[in-house]
């Protein structure tokens, strides 16, 4: 901590809403939050999500500063409290959306699908307007950038691991893992925004 406040000068400053003292809890503890929520995710998060979250923590202090109660331990304490808590809630959202978007199969992106066959043996109208949206589905592919794209297509159209994309481009699993489920939230949108029937 440093020697320019006392914690309790540091508790009694937040809840007069000293800016000062709100920006030097920010210096102090800002590294501490952030080692606090990837213990926590067990490094599953982003490092944008952990700066989020680390934000986030130091947003809701500010904003419950009044009622700090630092008698069960210290500020460093409450804070990593409030850090611990925000984390859990950040992991369950991202449960709940991966949740919500698994209407995006490998089926529905996947050139090889079983479902192509049953369709274009029972409507040929139906498949060739599934392979043109597949087209299209290709092209937007391409406006998610580098290196979403390649890693898009390296999983669905090349079926490649995640392993084999991150020991090919570089990237951690954790990282491939969350471009994957960023890139299949954008190709939602696409496919919500086109009424495309894949």
């Amino acid at each position: 901590m440093s020697g320019k406040y006392s914690e309790q000068q540091l508790v009694e400053g937040l809840k007069k809403k000293d800016m000062e003292i709100y920006e030097e809890c920010i210096r102090i503890y800002k590294n501490y939050v952030g080692a606090v929520i990837i213990r926590k995710s067990n490094n599953t998060l982003s490092m944008e999500d952990v700066e989020e979250l680390i934000a986030d923590v130091f947003f809701s202090m500010w904003k419950n500063a009044r009622h700090i109660d630092t008698a069960c331990g210290n500020l460093r304490t409450y804070i990593a409290a409030i850090a611990r808590n925000k984390t859990v809630d950040a992991m369950k959202r991202n449960r709940k959306k991966a949740a919500s978007y698994a209407e995006i199969t490998d089926d529905m992106i996947s050139e090889n699908s079983e479902n192509d066959s049953k369709v274009h043996e029972n409507n040929p109208e139906m498949y060739a307007i599934r392979q043109e949206n597949k087209s299209d589905l290709l092209d937007k592919l391409m406006k998610l950038g580098e290196p979403d794209c390649n890693i898009v297509y390296a999983y669905y159209y090349e079926q490649k691991s995640v392993k084999d994309i991150s020991g090919s481009t570089g990237l951690s699993e954790a990282n491939v893992k969350q471009r994957l489920y960023r890139s299949r939230n954008k190709l939602k949108s696409i496919i919500q925004e086109g009424d495309m029937i894949l």
